[in-house]
């Protein structure tokens, strides 16, 4: 498949397991959620909030998260992720992990990197694991989105970190829920009350007190995170 030159120095020399392009998988609708005008509702009527950010842990790793979608139908096992912090990748290893906080407050990570698919102009890419540099060192994030593959089995937060290669020690991460979650913090709140890690990631929870409706912090998301 012919590249042009500008299109391999914004992306590719990536460490992965299978790179090919696909057409879209059938889709797997979210049952919890119904569809009304530009908002999403689960069934008690509590507005979600479909696109939310990354939080910086360690590092400036900046980004936002929304659901993945196609032909106006949600996908309940992918997310879209487009990092918003130009990412020097020169012997770097860029990778994805998803996690869960449980009730009791104990932390479970799944220590397998997800997979996912790479757009770059309209352009998919599937099978990567891991994504390294170019000879520029640098990913262009205003044309690369990131498909992640597999939230759908109770994990509640991504993970998006950066590695030494020749180390393997970290030197960047950061973490978002995975939406749909309740767009108004203190609905979110009343269903984390121990869940302080996932607490922090609500993109919203200062405003815990506010007067705001859901679908008023939903509105908001859409302005603040959507892509």
């Amino acid at each position: 498949m012919k590249q042009s030159k500008t299109m391999w120095l914004i992306l590719i020399a990536i460490a992965l397991v299978g790179c090919s392009k696909s057409e879209d998988e059938a889709p797997k609708v979210n049952t919890y959620n119904q569809y009304t005008g530009d908002l999403q509702y689960d069934s008690n009527g509590i507005a979600l909030m479909e696109c939310s950010k990354f939080f910086p842990k360690m590092g400036s790793l900046a980004g936002n998260i929304k659901v993945f979608k196609h032909n106006n139908i949600y996908y309940s096992d992918k997310v879209d992720v487009r990092l918003t912090s130009s990412i020097d990748l020169n012997n770097k290893i860029l990778v994805f992990y998803r996690w869960k906080q449980e009730s009791s407050g104990s932390v479970i990570t799944d220590t397998n990197p997800l997979s996912f698919d790479v757009t770059v102009n309209g352009q998919i890419y599937t099978g990567f694991t891991q994504l390294t540099a170019t000879s520029t060192g640098a990913v262009n994030t205003n044309q690369v989105k990131f498909a992640i593959h597999g939230t759908d089995i109770g994990y509640q937060a991504i993970q998006v970190a950066i590695y030494n290669a020749t180390s393997g020690q970290i030197e960047s991460y950061s973490d978002a829920l995975i939406p749909f979650v309740y767009a108004h913090p203190k609905d979110y709140k009343n269903t984390h009350t121990s869940q302080n890690q996932l607490l922090n990631l609500h993109p919203y929870i200062s405003q815990v007190s506010s007067n705001k409706s859901g679908a008023d912090f939903a509105r908001q998301s859409y302005s603040d995170f959507c892509f």
